[in-house]
């Protein structure tokens, strides 16, 4: 491939875009090989393929449940300052810090990612939604995905969406779900174009069978309505 080339005749930031790129490709079916390549990406004299190398070396080691070398190359990737990845570093940082426990710690972190711009804002206030729903404070949850939905643009809406419609039709709420996910397909591509479809199907159907069950329901009430009352017993 044409990374594979840029690996064995690059040089420089030409030859860690290689193994970068190489790295993300091959994650899924040879993390081991991916994690190399990622970290011999890190060294790269380039700030921005050295952080989301970094990002790429703390998201693999975190599935593989290394939780002590994840933290390290967060650290890494957040020290870097790349305006794109450190915030996307703080973010992820901070939300294994609260899966594990540590809610204050990460809780920092993620306010911390907030106050930035891009895509690891977004994902700093998704990871805070998280948080909060799950302890069960569903408006400051809400907030947190208002105003990533709003705040990052239509670029990032795509990110966001899917989350704030699952909140939203978990509470019911499946209309303003639909309009979320309509709003922001026009805007997706890729995989998040793909997660938008597959959610918006999923409620289209809920919506449908809902409807469907109504209707037999009113059916049944009116067969029942309709028949005729019994004969009374006659008397012998």
């Amino acid at each position: 491939s044409s990374y594979a080339e840029a690996i064995e005749f690059g040089d420089g930031a030409i030859k860690h875009h290689g193994m970068l790129a190489l790295a993300i490709m091959t994650a899924a079916s040879d993390a081991g090989g991916a994690l190399a390549l990622a970290t011999d990406a890190s060294q790269s004299s380039d700030s921005s393929i050295a952080a989301k190398a970094a990002n790429v070396a703390g998201l693999l080691t975190l599935k593989a449940g290394d939780f002590g070398a994840s933290a390290k190359w967060f650290e890494i990737a957040s020290k870097i300052h790349d305006p794109r990845q450190s915030p996307i570093a703080l973010a992820n940082h901070g939300g294994m810090l609260i899966d594990q426990g540590r809610a204050d710690e990460g809780l920092r972190l993620l306010k911390a990612a907030r106050k930035l711009q891009g895509p690891g804002a977004a994902l700093a206030r998704l990871n805070l939604a998280d948080h909060w729903d799950n302890a069960g404070d569903s408006r400051r949850a809400e907030h947190e995905l208002r105003l990533a939905l709003r705040a990052q643009g239509a670029r990032f809406e795509s990110l966001v969406a899917p989350h704030y419609a699952k909140f939203l039709a978990a509470r019911g709420r499946v209309t303003e779900a639909l309009h979320v996910l309509e709003r922001a397909l026009p805007n997706s591509l890729g995989r998040r174009a793909t997660e938008i479809r597959a959610v918006l199907g999923q409620l289209t159907d809920a919506v449908e069978g809902d409807s469907r069950q109504l209707q037999i329901e009113e059916s049944v009430r009116v067969d029942i309505r309709d028949e005729p009352p019994p004969k009374p017993a006659e008397v012998r």
